[in-house]
């Protein structure tokens, strides 16, 4: 969260939204407006953005500055044996040569901070993309081990019944070492899942910068589908939306009035000034006085060389990305129409679905309506069928995220 005012500090705005976010956790529990708007101050994945802010937001506010006036005092003291003159003078002396550059260097460090906020604004809706395919992968893994913590326990139930079979002779050896061989899968498995639940908590605390026992309190989000029916309307609103797009352009202005704030350098430097001058009593006055640069020496060429080839580097960046927004912009629309294709049946297989497979297998086998290899299937079936589906909702969401991002598109509403 940043004020509306162009110039807050910062660090004054880092508070405001650590504070902010701090009330809206211990006063109406963890909402993803908050945890958004914390990540300016609190996501480390952000801190050199932030630092590059900062700095530009410095250079802006020096260059806004008046140079200062300098105060001179001079006293002289004259003798010639018995005879003395002593003179005195204060003024005030201002340079004037920053008037020629002023305005082009004010306005170059203006578009060099604008492009800073917007690269900001990049960096944050990439990282709230992945924060929200984070939070939702970790939601499905701890569905998943909540499905393997049932199926380790309907297979040690099936395991007895098997176990006895075996010695009424009713099953084969071959048929029990199946089940022990499914239960070490089953249980690897589940040592992979917690693997994996640790690692992406790890990541979601580097990219937020928060404590894992929040984060988990975060609901899994709902998107709407975007509003986009073909390409060229998701590239026409890019064009206007990306802030990527905004990024490169301001550093192209900036570029550009660098090279005006230059050439306009090589002007000769001038300045005025004017002081009270006291000789003895009965002699004061005003002394006037105005001085110029001689461009003899030096005129400053290479500065201007330099800031022409920041210019056209500055052009070839924005050309750069142009089509690499492009190239972005297509392949997610195309991604979005696939994976909406694949999930446009309503029909979603849940872990209630999937809890209802298993006990339905584990009950025909106890009955004798299922072998042993028809009950590993059941076991299998749950787990695959709701990681499989999951997966392909996750790829929908991921699909949709994308599409987002890369338009400009508010990622959650």
């Amino acid at each position: 969260m940043r004020f509306p005012v162009l110039l807050t500090p910062l660090l004054t705005g880092a508070a405001f939204c650590v504070f902010s976010f701090c009330a809206t956790v211990n006063g109406a529990g963890l909402q993803w407006s908050a945890v958004i708007a914390a990540l300016d101050s609190t996501s480390p994945a952000l801190s050199e953005s932030r630092s590059r802010l900062a700095e530009a937001q410095a250079v802006y506010e020096a260059a806004r500055a008046l140079p200062n006036p300098s105060v001179s005092f001079e006293l002289q003291n004259l003798k010639n044996n018995s005879v003395s003159e002593k003179e005195q003078s204060v003024g005030v002396h201002q340079s004037l040569g920053f008037l020629w550059s002023r305005n082009f260097e004010v306005a170059a460090s203006l578009a060099k901070f604008q492009s800073e906020q917007a690269a900001l604004d990049e960096a944050q809706g990439k990282i709230t993309a992945e924060l929200i395919l984070a939070i939702v992968t970790m939601h499905n893994l701890i569905e998943q081990q909540n499905l393997l913590d049932s199926v380790i326990v309907a297979a040690s139930r099936a395991k007895l019944a098997m176990d006895a079979r075996l010695r009424e002779g009713d099953v084969s050896e071959y048929d029990a070492q199946r089940m022990e061989a499914e239960m070490v899968e089953v249980e690897f498995r589940k040592l992979e899942l917690d693997n994996e639940q640790r690692d992406i908590e790890q990541r979601l605390v580097n990219l937020t910068g928060l404590k894992i026992e929040i984060l988990r309190e975060l609901p899994a989000p709902v998107l709407s589908e975007p509003v986009f029916s073909d390409v060229q309307t998701a590239l026409e609103f890019a064009s206007k939306n990306r802030q990527k797009l905004n990024m490169t352009q301001m550093q192209t202005t900036s570029a550009r009035r660098s090279l005006q704030a230059a050439k306009k350098r090589q002007f000769p430097d001038f300045g005025v000034g004017i002081a009270k001058k006291i000789a003895d009593p009965d002699w004061s006055g005003y002394v006037l006085e105005a001085e110029i640069e001689i461009p003899i020496w030096g005129r400053r060429t290479a500065e201007r060389r330099l800031a022409q080839v920041n210019y056209a580097e500055a052009q070839r960046a924005r050309s750069v990305t142009e089509i690499s927004v492009i190239g972005e912009v297509t392949a997610a629309m195309d991604r979005w129409l696939r994976t909406a294709r694949l999930t446009a049946s309503p029909r979603i297989y849940r872990i209630n679905d999937a809890l209802t497979g298993l006990n339905r297998g584990v009950r025909l086998y106890e009955t004798g309506e299922f072998g042993a290899l028809e009950l590993v299937d059941a076991l299998r079936t749950s787990m695959d069928a709701l990681a499989a589906s999951q997966k392909l909702q996750t790829e929908s969401l991921a699909a949709n995220l994308e599409l987002r991002r890369v338009t400009g598109l508010t990622i959650l509403e």
